[in-house]
């Protein structure tokens, strides 16, 4: 078994869409620039930190007062979803997006943001910004249609992926392909990242998970830039 974002993002249990109360305000440029303006921008505050959210310091109190205070956050749409010591507090911003945003709690501290990024905002505007990311995967969506190549890209000074979607009839990154989601965490090398994630942070590692998290180290590559994408990983491959 692989590793990617999106199958981090499912690890905690099976999640219930929750639409927004209706009679809200129309959304503005500003309100589409949520994710786009920290991201490119730095505004008000550089990845790995969202909003005055930051992994590893955050608190679930500091949460929830970013998201009861926030203008950008869709009324009625925040909710909370636990799976073990995982606790997911999960919302959705006031542009239309195509599923909920994700902060994962573990020890009563943020550890992972998970976000869904505003349409037109492009791989090239990231590499121009913050250059190119350390590491990078490749492997065939899990989902029987439409099936996508899911490329996840790591920057470990940043403490932050960004995941795209390509074509799987002839997956070609270039720079004007969109960034679908983002990831922030605190920064660290790819394998405690990863274990991280799927385990929480600074969590003893039984042998069988070892030798799980050298195989999904396996499926990272080195950013080769833009152009024809190879599979670097199969979904189910021993």
């Amino acid at each position: 078994m692989r590793i990617k974002l999106s199958v981090v993002v499912g690890l905690s249990a099976a999640l219930v869409g929750v639409a927004a109360c209706a009679s809200q305000p129309p959304v503005t440029t500003a309100q589409q620039g949520l994710v786009a303006d920290g991201l490119l921008l730095g505004e008000p505050c550089a990845p790995p930190c969202w909003q005055g959210l930051v992994p590893g310091a955050s608190t679930l109190e500091d949460i929830d007062y970013v998201l009861s205070t926030s203008p950008y956050v869709a009324r009625g749409s925040v909710y909370r979803d636990s799976y073990g010591d995982i606790l997911s507090v999960l919302w959705r911003p006031r542009w239309q997006s195509p599923a909920d945003n994700r902060f994962v709690v573990r020890g009563k501290l943020l550890q992972d943001i998970q976000m869904y990024v505003e349409p037109d905002v492009t791989i090239g505007q990231v590499v121009d910004r913050w250059g190119p990311p350390e590491k990078f995967q490749a492997g065939r969506s899990m989902h029987p249609e439409p099936v996508y190549i899911a490329v996840d890209l790591f920057y470990r000074g940043l403490g932050m992926m960004v995941e795209l979607e390509l074509s799987a009839d002839d997956p070609e990154l270039t720079r004007e392909e969109e960034i679908v989601r983002v990831h922030y965490f605190q920064p660290a090398p790819l394998d405690e990242v990863l274990a991280g994630l799927v385990w929480g942070k600074g969590a003893v590692l039984g042998d069988d998970q070892v030798k799980a998290l050298q195989h999904w180290l396996e499926g990272w590559e080195d950013w080769k830039g833009y152009g024809h994408v190879e599979l670097t990983y199969q979904f189910g491959a021993e």
